[in-house]
């Protein structure tokens, strides 16, 4: 999500995660991968309707239609503690205003895009337990280069 909204002026809030829990041809299921796949792309985009292709699939008009709704219904209801996720399960789309214990916080992904970008640990240092923050550590070196 850091990625995604790099070099623009989107927040969090201003995407969405695109999950997708059905099995391919081949019996994978894209968001269950490791590591998983997904799709994060400005809201806005599936609302004026200039992202026709949900799931590397089209979604007829009507589809569209109700999925739009959903949507605008459930960014009404977010918080700075949500992520918005479009979920696929078995062709069944649903809108999801996910939640997990603050992992979403726009206060947690500001630290990460602070580690990322501009490769200071310090916000990050300062809102996890020193546990967590020696293991996201670890994955940022190996991910990103960072304190490497």
């Amino acid at each position: 999500m850091v990625e995604a909204c790099k070099g623009t002026d989107l927040k969090k809030k201003d995407v969405l995660v695109e999950l997708d829990h059905t099995a391919n041809k081949d019996g994978i299921v894209p968001a269950m991968q490791e590591p998983p796949i997904f799709t994060v792309a400005p809201t806005q985009d599936y609302i004026n309707g200039s992202r026709t292709n949900w799931f590397g699939r089209s979604v007829d008009r009507q589809s569209r239609k109700q999925y739009i709704t959903a949507i605008r219904d459930t960014l009404h209801k977010m918080t700075s503690m949500n992520l918005l996720a479009l979920v696929n399960f078995n062709g069944t789309i649903i809108c999801w205003k996910m939640e997990i214990e603050g992992m979403y916080s726009d206060e947690l992904f500001e630290a990460f895009q602070s580690a990322i970008i501009d490769q200071d640990l310090g916000p990050l240092k300062r809102i996890m337990s020193p546990e967590y923050f020696e293991f996201v550590q670890g994955w940022l070196a190996f991910s990103y280069g960072i304190g490497a």
